[in-house]
């Protein structure tokens, strides 16, 4: 299993009351600080609405939109292992902060409109303030957010078709959501022309849910989202999920020139205790024959 950039210790957020509307919402500031600036801000806004905000990189290949962090996270010894010429490249994001409305007793966003204007407002500012255009989307109950433009080698603004907007056919057939995510991914891959590989995913979740799903030149974030929601709906599933509950990060790796595809769990998602299945254990030896076996009692 790939492993991709840590999704932890990379928010950095400043809620600043600037306003009442009518009594009823409040405009606050958010600023988040990561090289996926974007990424973070969906996060936040899951957190503040516990609506699934799916987030897609697009190809970075410009130099002002990548920087080596090799030396920030690699050991004296592991560099000097890695050698003089290794890089390890990211995206250079940075800061990024939008004004958004939400509850003035809870602060939070309270419906799919109040989470979509959210998103369009740090959309606007990702827009601003490193010249990258993302689009959004509200469809099936989730938040869809995609690139549009980003710079070309040459620093000039190029469209992009993302990843997940290639269209892909896989037949219908009960399988565990774990083979599902496999499928949708290699076919993602062959359409697109750019390995798409499983990065961190709830292995265990995957793999103990069952579920029917297939696709008939769909694109692939249509497919992605109804496979979440076969998950949670009882679809056939070992253990439905409590919605709602999944969202995906799909992140370009730089390095290798390909993608990975993380699924995580939203905050406060809820999973029964399922205990999964295993081999019959051997049987006990035969008291009458093996004078060393003796019944223990718990």
């Amino acid at each position: 299993m790939k492993s991709v950039e840590p999704m932890t210790g990379r928010l950095i957020l400043a809620l600043v009351s600037v306003g009442v509307i009518g009594g009823q919402t409040t405009t606050v500031t958010l600023t988040v600080d990561d090289p996926r600036p974007l990424a973070v801000a969906c996060d936040k806004i899951e957190e503040l609405s516990g609506i699934a905000a799916n987030y897609e990189d697009g190809p970075y290949v410009d130099a002002a939109d990548l920087k080596d962090v090799a030396n920030e996270v690699l050991t004296p010894s592991q560099r000097a292992q890695a050698g003089p010429a290794f890089q390890l490249i990211v995206p250079r994001g940075g800061p990024l902060s939008a004004t958004v409305s939400v509850d003035a007793n809870d602060s939070k966003i309270g419906s799919f409109g109040g989470a979509q204007d959210a998103a369009l407002a740090f959309v606007s500012a990702q827009k601003s303030a490193y010249g990258q255009a993302f689009g959004v989307e509200l469809g099936n109950n989730v938040l869809l957010v995609y690139p549009q433009t980003l710079n070309d080698k040459d620093g000039r603004s190029q469209p992009v078709i993302p990843v997940l907007s290639a269209r892909i056919s896989i037949p219908r057939a009960e399988r565990t959501a774990f083979e599902t995510l496999r499928l949708i991914l290699q076919a993602v891959s062959l359409a697109a022309g750019s390995n798409v590989g499983i990065g961190t995913i709830p292995i265990r979740t995957f793999a103990i849910s069952n579920v029917t799903v297939g696709s008939d030149n769909e694109t692939a974030r249509s497919v992605l989202i109804r496979l979440f929601q076969a998950m949670i709906s009882n679809n056939g599933a070992n253990a439905p999920l409590v919605a709602p509950t999944l969202s995906y990060r799909l992140f370009y790796d730089a390095n290798l020139k390909d993608y990975a595809l993380n699924v995580q769990m939203l905050r406060g998602a809820l999973i029964p205790d399922v205990v999964l299945p295993s081999s019959p254990p051997p049987p006990p030896p035969d008291p009458g024959k093996s004078p060393f076996f003796r019944k223990v009692h718990p």
